[in-house]
């Protein structure tokens, strides 16, 4: 006896908090530097923190504190809405995700110090 399994519709974006800047990342590429524009980025930046601490959270009681990963994955959030570029065609999630998740790792790769060889390879 087989049952068919019921699938839940998903909608297109996973987190239902996603915010929609879409438009707000076609101004930030079409403004030159200056006020508006580290504005207009600052606003995209408040607007998707959530994801980076919800991204932060994975890295929980790793021997760093919660409030050091969130600072990191916010430093990681700045530097993804910097480099992104919509006329590329691809969504902000998908960039920014790794972007954010590979400056927490590099972070707790330099935190937990330089890699000692094991005993037998340092023996001469």
């Amino acid at each position: 006896m087989t049952y068919a399994r019921e699938q839940s519709p998903r909608s297109a974006d996973p987190y239902d908090d996603a915010p929609d800047t879409a438009a707000a990342f076609r101004r930030i590429a079409a403004l030159p530097d200056g006020l508006e524009r580290s504005a207009l980025r600052q606003e995209v930046v408040c607007a998707w923190a959530p994801m980076a601490v919800r991204l932060a959270r994975r890295f929980r009681n790793r021997g760093e504190s919660f409030e050091d990963l969130k600072q990191v994955a916010q430093l990681g959030l700045v530097k993804a809405v910097t480099r992104f570029d919509p006329n590329l065609g691809t969504a902000f999630p998908s960039f920014a995700i790794p972007t954010i998740l590979g400056e927490v790792k590099r972070h707790q790769s330099v935190q937990a110090g330089p890699l000692r060889p094991c005993r037998l390879v340092a023996l001469p």
